[in-house]
C-alpha cells in the first residue's frame, strides 16, 4: 500500500517534531505482511521536481504514480493495492479511490470533510480553545480569520496584489501582522486551491472499502464539524467505517489538549489503539478482497 503525507513538504517518514509517524505505521503494517511504499514529497530528500507551483491535484497525480508503480512490482498483488493518507493526504487518498476503481481500499487518517476555507476558520477556533481561553475568544478569533480568508478568496490572481489585499484584511481584522513568508505561503497556488477544495464530492465518490480514523482532540481537523460531515459524505458507502478516538490529536497521539505545541512533548508517536485499528482493518479488508 501507498502512504500519502499531509500538508507541506514531507519526507517519507512524515517527520514532524522529532516523530516519524509513517515509519512507525510502516513497521506495524510490514510486520503483518503488508508491503508499504513510503515516498519523499516533491523537492524533499531523494525526490526532485518541486516548482513551488504545485497544488493538491498535483499531489494526487504523484500518488497515482505511486499506485501504478506498486501494481507493476513483481512481488505485489496488483488487485490488492490500497492507499493511506494523513490530513491533506487523506483527501488525496479519497480522490484516488474515487477515480480509480482498481484501488482496493483506502484509509483516511485525520480526514477533513469540510471546505478548506471553513477548515482554516475552525482550526483557529479549536486552537484558541485548546489554550484554555473562552469560547467567546475563540469565536472572535474565528470571525477575524473568516474575514481574512474571504478577502483572500476575493483577491486578484496576481500573488503580489493578493498579498496587499491580505495585509489590509489582517489589519482590518485586528490580527497580528503577518511576515512576508506567511503572506507568500497564503498566496501560493497550493493554499489558494486548498481553500476552495470541498472534500464532500471526493468522499461521496469512494465506493471501495474505506476506513476513517479521526481524533477528538485534533485541532487541525476539529471533530466538530468534520465528524458529522464525514458521516453524511460516506453514508452511501456500505463498506465505509469511521473510527473516532476522543483522546487522540492530529498525529494520532494520546493528547491532553491537542494543541500543536504538545506534539513534540508527547513521547508516543502513534497511539497503539490507532495502529491496531488500522492494521486489523487492512488485514481483514485485504483478506476479503
Amino acid at each position: 500500500m501507498l502512504l500519502v503525507s499531509g500538508s507541506g513538504p514531507q519526507d517519507r517518514d512524515e517527520t514532524i517534531f522529532g516523530h516519524k509517524p509513517f515509519l512507525v505505521l510502516a513497521d506495524r503494517l510490514t510486520r503483518q505482511g503488508i508491503a508499504v511504499l513510503r515516498v519523499d514529497d516533491r523537492g524533499v530528500g531523494a525526490s526532485t521536481g518541486a516548482s513551488g507551483e504545485e497544488d493538491t491535484d498535483d499531489f494526487t497525480s504523484d500518488a497515482a504514480a505511486g499506485i501504478a508503480w506498486l501494481r507493476r512490482h513483481a512481488a505485489i498483488d496488483a488487485r490488492r493495492v490500497g492507499v493511506l493518507g494523513h490530513s491533506e493526504g487523506a483527501l488525496v487518498a479519497a480522490d484516488l479511490a474515487g477515480r480509480d476503481e482498481g484501488v482496493a481500499f483506502a484509509v483516511l487518517v485525520a480526514a477533513p470533510a469540510i471546505r478548506g476555507s471553513e477548515l482554516v476558520v475552525e482550526q483557529v477556533r479549536a486552537l484558541v480553545r485548546a489554550t484554555g481561553r473562552s469560547q467567546a475568544a475563540a469565536d472572535a478569533a474565528a470571525a477575524a480569520q473568516r474575514h481574512i480568508i474571504q478577502a483572500l478568496l476575493d483577491a486578484p490572481a496576481d500573488a503580489a496584489a493578493a498579498r496587499e489585499v491580505l495585509r489590509r484584511a489582517i489589519a482590518e481584522a485586528g490580527a497580528p501582522a503577518a511576515d512576508e513568508a506567511t503572506l507568500r505561503q497564503m498566496t501560493s497556488p497550493w493554499y489558494r486551491h486548498f481553500l476552495t477544495l470541498d472534500p464532500g464530492p471526493l468522499l461521496r465518490a469512494v465506493r471501495t472499502p474505506v476506513l476513517v480514523v479521526n481524533g477528538g482532540r485534533d485541532v487541525q481537523v476539529p471533530a466538530t464539524p468534520n465528524e458529522p460531515a464525514l458521516r453524511v459524505a460516506l453514508a452511501g458507502n456500505a463498506r465505509s467505517e469511521i473510527a473516532f478516538f476522543p483522546e487522540l490529536n492530529h498525529l494520532m497521539q494520546t493528547a491532553r489538549t491537542g494543541h500543536v505545541d504538545e506534539y513534540g512533548a508527547i513521547e508516543e508517536t502513534m497511539a497503539p489503539v490507532a495502529l491496531q485499528k488500522i492494521g486489523e482493518w487492512i488485514g481483514r479488508t485485504v483478506a476479503e478482497h
